[in-house]
């Protein structure tokens, strides 16, 4: 559900910017793990998205830090330590 959140942020920050990936990523500092092939999977969700895909993202456009976060908060957090009790039992 994160990897969804964050592919839907990005694709809406570069459509404000009136920039498609690949224009974004030919101007981007060469990044191990950057290349447009990997992204555009990632972005469809065909590779797992990881941290480090995350922190980039979010160093450019610093809203998907903090619309992420605010996600994360809104897990219901009793209730998944409950059924990892349960699950440990």
């Amino acid at each position: 559900m994160i990897q969804h959140k964050l592919a839907d942020m990005i694709h809406d920050a570069l459509r404000l910017r009136g920039q498609t990936l690949p224009q974004f990523l030919a101007a981007a500092p060469p990044i191990p793990g950057l290349s447009p092939d990997r992204q555009r999977r990632m972005l469809r969700g065909e590779t797992a998205a990881q941290f480090a895909d995350l922190a980039f993202w979010a160093s450019v456009f610093p809203k998907i830090a903090t619309d992420i976060a605010e996600y994360i908060g809104s897990w219901p957090m009793e209730q998944i330590a409950r059924r990892e009790e349960g699950a440990g039992r």
